[in-house]
């Protein structure tokens, strides 16, 4: 049966502003052929209005589903086993740098929920900041345990959750999503009245430089993610650009990796300086289309 006008105009308006003024940039780059699943065929298209690019057309939620239970791991090369990342791995450096950056302009957080939390790493590091109350929602059952384990509530859902929340967080959620102003609007839901959420996304300012999209549906520039957020009823609090777009050559990454390795040998966390110094989590830009990460914090309007 061939689409509608209604259906074809449906399937090209953009997920972030709601426009139909969309064109098409570019195929979708999936990668191999046994892992494109629900993203074959895809085309990446841009927005005229707010400039954001999203995945053409968007795939079906039950599809979507059963990728990321089925594929999303392998193809990110993860294990299902039950190791844990130390401090020094990337996932426990990006942790603190994210509570940092959400910290910093706020005066107390008495309670934070993490959206897509993994590990929980947000979570441990949060705790060490003196928030007293902690939760999760992780579809993944080998996170979700150690979730458990290190003492946060594990929630099944945005919908499972009672309570409300000083800070909501997602980080590297945002892109994954096929109705990012729904999902912000459920969010509000769970704030306190003086609640703030913080989003972390894949800076695509340079989209045309990205050699594969998959599992991406959503491609945001600073633009269109202030966008996103003013239009789902929002105020900005703080947004910036963070981490370096390419790794580091030259005697300056020899030195930082030099150094970075002498200190693995010292400390079992790495010191403040050690963070601001060798991980590129914490190292902003004036140019916020320069780092590889947008960062984000909003409250209520």
């Amino acid at each position: 049966m061939m689409p509608t006008m209604l259906q074809e105009a449906t399937a090209f308006r953009c997920p972030v502003c709601l426009a139909q003024e969309t064109a098409v940039v570019r195929p979708y780059r999936s990668g191999t052929a046994p892992s494109q699943g629900p993203f074959s065929g895809l085309s990446i298209r841009s927005c005229e209005q707010c400039h954001a690019a999203f995945a053409c057309p968007l795939p079906q939620e039950n599809e979507l589903e059963v990728f990321y239970a089925e594929s999303y791991r392998e193809e990110r090369g993860q294990s299902g086993g039950d190791s844990r990342p130390n401090a020094w791995d990337g996932g426990s450096v990006r942790a603190r740098a994210q509570v940092e950056f959400v910290l910093e302009p706020l005066r107390f957080v008495g309670s934070w929920l993490d959206i897509g939390a993994g590990h929980g790493l947000l979570l441990d590091e949060a705790r060490r900041q003196q928030v007293a109350r902690t939760g999760a929602i992780e579809p993944d059952v080998h996170c979700g345990r150690q979730i458990q384990d290190a003492g946060h509530h594990l929630y099944a859902s945005l919908f499972e959750t009672k309570t409300s929340w000083d800070v909501v967080s997602f980080s590297h959620v945002l892109e994954h999503l096929t109705r990012p102003r729904q999902f912000l609007k459920d969010i509000q839901r769970l704030l306190t009245e003086q609640g703030h959420v913080f989003c972390e996304v894949p800076n695509e300012t340079h989209l045309s430089e990205s050699p594969r999209d998959l599992p991406h549906l959503l491609f945001f520039t600073q633009a269109s993610l202030i966008r996103l957020f003013q239009e789902s009823g929002m105020t900005i609090v703080a947004v910036s650009s963070c981490g370096r777009r390419a790794p580091e050559t030259g005697w300056r990454n020899i030195m930082r990796e030099g150094a970075r390795r002498a200190s693995q040998k010292l400390f079992k966390q790495p010191p403040r300086w050690i963070d601001r110094r060798v991980h590129p989590h914490f190292h902003y830009h004036e140019d916020r289309s320069a780092g590889a990460w947008l960062r984000l914090l909003a409250r209520k309007a």
